[in-house]
């Protein structure tokens, strides 16, 4: 008995009560029974109670057993689904990046209306589908504890108007009035993950714009500072769509969920972007909620904290304390737009007149004029009325008369339009929607009569064709893919880009190019055959000692974080995912080249590849 009690105590001790117990029940027996007997029934009550624990610790042990393996069989099922999404991923991202690729390159040839529409529709549609499978692996990444927000150094202002670009265009096929109000008082140099920042963003306002037929879609961003050197990040997206009945809230940030599952469903989706957000949002240690009205519209708030950089910079900055004062009066026809354009302007201290009528400007400034003249003059034009194009320009001539500098704020920024703005008497024009930094930076440039260049200072790297006259070699690459479709688009986009290309179909006759010809960068798939990137990789570091590395970047349908650290441990010093974006893929080769010259170290592999 003795030796039973001991191998179930050692299996899963019991609570204190256990040990107890059996001291207490022999005690009792003890003092009930007088006699010889008393030994005997103390040592039976002392069994029974004891049969009892093991049987009750026993039936323990198994329940915590069948709870361990549940777990490792859910675990393994997790991982086993995560590998089967990346999988699918990378045979889906193959053709996916010849498609887009193909599109963007056609893009860029001389295409007749109908033919754009189609060129331009068939990239949006591959788009979506790259969307889809992003939020499925950053999900399944989620669920099976993989994924690690970055912390790096990065600009709010900056990720917040990147998001703004990219919304841009939904908005103005829709008609929507689409803006964004950044507080100019919060710090804007943060440490953190901007890109899933902006994913989150992404996902709020690409659904507050789907759902949204007419009216506005608005993005206010502000938030808290605290003592630790942090940020509490407040972003609100606000829409006057369909709205959701209070019954579907509950479950809206749930996956694969919609507010109407039905088959005759107006809007599509994959359920994903708000469950997704939700996640990244608590990952992020914040918190994310909604509030909605049916008919009438949604409100989405989310929360984030992130580290603040030492720097101080913010909004406030971009206007320098002399003009603040300024009076300025506000012409925009949209309620919504013309309350966050004057919030903005006001929240750095110019004074603000706003109007709705286009009609009403002259008479107010000339009514100003003879009391508290106006020094900035900012007119919007959504393209909503008939007589706006003459009614700027009988602006425009009265602009001098009056004294007062003025910014044209249009519909669509098309080529030229600046310069028939400036021949109408206006300093500067902005299109729609406005970015709060350029908005900012367009004053001060119109108060001061300079002009204001979106982007200046920004690298901007025009693509160079090599067709044209003017183009020069940047350098020479060598592309090593397998895929004969993938490599044909790369090929075009870096001749595009103004590089020479040697190509090879696997790491074998990389190493075999690499030991006749000199390169300054080479472009790598990850998955080939014979050799892979990786062995490439490993392979050209090994025979590289004693001579410059030569920079190595990995383009790649392998789509996973631990992916791109594979190819970082590896040797490579930058990655691409498929499909390669032609801008991305020009600013990481541009990166990489300028760095390896200002080391002085630009690899230039002759001969035996340095042995």
């Amino acid at each position: 008995l003795i030796a039973g009690a001991c191998q179930t105590l050692y299996v899963d001790p019991p609570s204190l009560a256990f040990y107890v117990g059996p001291i207490a029940v022999a005690t009792v027996g003890a003092l009930v029974w007088v006699g010889s007997r008393v030994t005997l029934v103390a040592a039976v009550m002392i069994a029974i109670y004891t049969l009892y624990l093991a049987m009750n610790t026993r039936a323990r042990y198994r329940s915590t057993r069948d709870l361990i393996e549940s777990r490792e069989i859910a675990v393994r099922s997790i991982e086993a689904r995560r590998l089967f999404l990346a999988n699918m991923s990378h045979e889906i991202r193959t053709p996916l990046n010849g498609i887009v690729g193909m599109t963007e390159l056609m893009l860029g040839s001389n295409l007749d209306a109908e033919q754009l529409e189609y060129t331009v529709t068939t990239r949006t549609c591959a788009e979506s589908l790259v969307s889809v499978i992003d939020d499925v692996l950053d999900y399944s990444r989620i669920e099976a504890g993989k994924m690690q927000l970055r912390h790096e150094p990065f600009s709010l202002s900056e990720a917040i108007e990147q998001a703004v670009d990219i919304l841009a265009q939904r908005a103005r096929e829709k008609q929507i009035v689409f803006s964004c109000y950044i507080d100019p008082d919060l710090p804007t140099a943060l440490i953190g993950d901007a890109s899933r920042l902006r994913q989150i963003l992404l996902n709020l306002a690409n659904n507050a714009i789907k759902f949204t037929e007419e009216g506005s879609v608005t993005i206010n961003v502000g938030g808290q500072t605290t003592g630790d050197a942090s940020l509490r990040l407040e972003v609100e997206i606000r829409d006057t769509g369909i709205g959701i009945d209070a019954e579907s809230v509950p479950g809206l940030f749930q996956a694969f969920s919609q507010v109407d599952p039905s088959d005759s469903r107006r809007h599509g989706g994959s359920g994903l972007g708000l469950a997704l957000s939700k996640r990244l949002v608590e990952e992020m240690a914040g918190e994310i909620g909604v509030e909605s009205e049916l008919g009438k519209g949604s409100s989405f708030r989310f929360s984030a904290r992130l580290d603040r950089q030492r720097s101080e910079d913010n909004l406030q900055t971009l206007l320098p304390d002399s003009l603040r004062g300024q009076r300025v009066l506000l012409i925009d026809p949209a309620d919504s737009g013309r309350k966050i354009f004057a919030r903005q302007l006001r929240a750095v201290g110019l004074v603000v007149v706003d109007r709705k009528q286009m009609e009403q400007t002259r008479s107010v400034l000339e009514t100003a004029a003879r009391q508290a003249p106006f020094q900035l003059l900012i007119v919007v034009d959504r393209g909503e009325s008939a007589d706006g194009r003459r009614i700027i320009e009988e602006i425009g001539e009265s602009l001098h008369a009056l004294q007062v500098k003025a910014l044209l704020v249009g519909k669509l920024g098309f080529r030229g339009d600046c310069e028939r703005s400036r021949r109408l008497g206006f300093v500067n024009y902005l299109s729609l929607p406005v970015k709060p930094s350029w908005l900012l930076s367009a004053v001060h440039a119109t108060l001061l009569e300079r002009p204001f260049v979106p982007g200046l200072g920004k690298e901007r790297r025009p693509v160079v064709r090599p067709s044209s006259p003017a183009a020069h070699i940047r350098g020479r690459i060598l592309l090593a893919e397998d895929n004969p479709v993938n490599r044909k688009v790369a090929v075009h986009m870096l001749e595009r880009l103004g590089y020479q290309v040697l190509t090879a179909t696997n790491g074998v006759e990389a190493l075999e190019v690499l030991a006749e010809d000199s390169v300054d960068l080479l472009l790598t798939d990850v998955q080939m055959p014979e050799m892979d990137g990786l062995e490439l990789t490993r392979e050209l570091r090994r025979r590289e000692q004693g001579c410059g590395p030569l920079p190595i970047v990995a383009m790649t349908a392998h789509a996973f974080q631990e992916d791109q650290l594979r190819c970082m441990e590896a040797g490579m010093n930058g990655y691409l995912r498929k499909p390669v974006d032609s801008t991305e893929l020009d600013q990481t080769i541009g990166r990489l080249l300028r760095e390896g010259r200002e080391a002085g170290a630009l690899a230039l592999c002759e001969g035996d590849i340095c042995e």
